[in-house]
């Protein structure tokens, strides 16, 4: 299967980890010779690394934590 087959297939199931990791996995993985398995593994990482980091940060959107302040940017005014 061609490469550029392949990517969006990725795209279509919305593995986007897999898709922004495939073209070092592979490249790294020809030089090496890795087995195909170690290729699916590592791509397969990568996509469990994107999801994870999208829920996190999905996470912490919602939880609307308070901002927070420095003493520098809580410029009160100043007393006489």
């Amino acid at each position: 299967m061609e490469r550029h087959t392949i990517l969006e297939l990725m795209v279509r199931l919305k593995l986007r980890g897999m898709r922004a990791a495939y073209d070092e996995v592979t490249t790294q993985s020809a030089k090496r010779g890795h087995a195909p398995e170690r290729v699916v593994g590592e791509l397969l990482a990568a996509q469990l690394a994107d999801v994870e980091s999208r829920a996190t940060a999905y996470r912490m959107g919602n939880a609307k934590f308070p901002v927070v302040k420095t003493l520098a940017s809580s410029t009160s005014p100043a007393r006489p």
